[in-house]
């Protein structure tokens, strides 16, 4: 038997800032345009506000979107 001594890792002084990732949805769909997204109902996020609030836009759904307009 081991008789090594396992020291539990230190916690940070602050914790990390979790950043959301934010998907784009067509009207009324409750999946994202890339498919990976769940949103719920009455849940909206606008890139302006998600960008405000340090979020992170989906790089799929931003290029399908575009692809689409093109």
């Amino acid at each position: 038997m081991s008789t090594k001594t396992v020291k539990r890792p230190r916690k940070p002084a602050t914790p990390p800032e979790w950043r959301r990732l934010c998907h784009y949805y067509d009207d009324g769909s409750q999946v994202s345009i890339c498919g990976v997204g769940r949103r719920k109902p009455g849940e909206d996020h606008w890139e302006d506000e998600c960008r405000s609030r340090g979020h992170t836009i989906c790089v799929v759904c931003t290029e399908i979107l575009e692809n689409r307009a093109a």
